[in-house]
């Protein structure tokens, strides 16, 4: 009976160790995907910010203006008025 049990205790704590290593093998090599993926998170958010500021410019008033100026756009400066304003208050 104890021959049994010590035979099974031996094949537990073999098979365990080699569960061990297996696992370990695979969180290093996970640890490497992971720092590949910080990485490309990182290049992704410095990108991500650049194109917000350039969108920022691109849709400033200020770059609107200048735009709009190229293609030939003026602002009116004269008002046209179809009829002439009702009085507020009868005297």
């Amino acid at each position: 009976m104890y021959k049994l049990i010590l035979k099974f205790l031996v094949i537990a704590a073999i098979v365990l160790a080699i569960g061990r290593v297996v696992v370990s093998n695979v969180i290093s090599t996970s640890g490497v995907q992971l720092g590949k993926m910080n990485e490309k998170i990182a290049v992704l958010r410095t990108e991500n910010d650049s194109l917000k500021e350039e969108l920022f410019s691109k849709s400033s008033l200020e770059n609107i203006a200048s735009e709009a100026a190229k293609l030939g756009f003026t602002d009116k400066k004269e008002s046209f008025v179809l009829t002439s304003p009702l009085p507020i208050a009868a005297r």
